[in-house]
């Protein structure tokens, strides 16, 4: 049964014990920017809205479907009234293969599916919602490889060409163990790839579309971002968790990157 005006938060989640949850769901209000500590994506089967994924608007509708990945993507929506199909599923019960696909690929995983493809997947989230409610023998591996061919249809439909695999891999570097928190230089990552320094210069910024330095920058813009809706530290504590050496250069960085002052980020999505 679809549940109006409902939203789900990260304390709501982690209060589930259960490893995914299937809904059928109409959303009925918008909500604020905010990051996930579980893997969601929805498929919206009927109605329109304006989503925003990472910072980029998306005019949503049926056939539209993202994922967003734990702690990396933000959101938000603005809302018309719009019926979608959802998971929420902990990372680790993603097949793996599949889970580093996804954090290689690029930072907003949003496709629009055809008409058929959309009731393509329509079918599989029914069988997985079904699956779920009445808990059958075997279910969690049916759900499993429902998800994992959710999965599949996505990436299919993305596309995995060699650019978009090299700039996860490029991405990958800073993401890896949070470096893009510490004073790596493009120095260690042309040494990883084998490459010089000229021409790994070159490559991450004509690959990604920024410079190493812009890029490290935009990342702890973003890991700013979830500390200050996710925690209580005071912004000059956000900002060296950030990775930034003086509070008056994140205050810089941060106006500059989201149009509003780090104080009044908070406000304005945190109530």
């Amino acid at each position: 049964m679809a549940r109006k005006g409902t939203k789900h938060s990260d304390i709501e989640i982690k209060r589930n014990e259960t490893a995914f949850e299937i809904v059928k769901e109409t959303i009925a209000m918008g909500s604020p920017l905010h990051f996930h500590s579980y893997l969601e994506a929805e498929l919206v089967v009927e109605g329109c809205a304006e989503q925003i994924l990472n910072g980029k608007r998306y005019n949503v509708k049926r056939g539209s479907f993202y994922i967003l990945r734990p702690m990396v993507d933000s959101h938000s929506v603005d809302i018309n009234t719009i019926v979608v199909y959802k998971f929420y599923i902990k990372a680790g019960e993603v097949q793996q293969s599949l889970y580093d696909k996804l954090l290689l690929l690029d930072t907003s995983l949003y496709v629009e599916f055809s008409e058929l493809e959309t009731q393509r997947i329509i079918s599989i989230f029914d069988v997985m919602k079904e699956e779920s409610q009445t808990q059958s023998a075997y279910y969690r591996e049916i759900i499993k490889n429902g998800l994992s061919s959710i999965i599949m249809y996505f990436l299919r439909k993305y596309g995995s060409s060699n650019e978009k695999l090299l700039r996860g891999k490029l991405l990958q570097f800073l993401l890896k163990d949070d470096r893009y928190l510490t004073d790596v230089a493009l120095s260690q990552m042309a040494r990883e790839f084998g490459y010089s320094n000229q021409h790994m210069s070159s490559l991450f910024s004509k690959t990604v579309g920024v410079s190493f330095t812009d890029q490290k920058i935009l990342l702890r813009i973003q890991h700013a971002t979830r500390l200050l809706l996710t925690t209580k530290y005071g912004i000059e504590e956000i900002a060296f968790m950030s990775g930034f050496s003086r509070y008056s250069l994140f205050s810089k960085v941060f106006k500059r990157q989201m149009g509003m002052s780090a104080r009044e980020f908070r406000k304005r999505n945190c109530g």
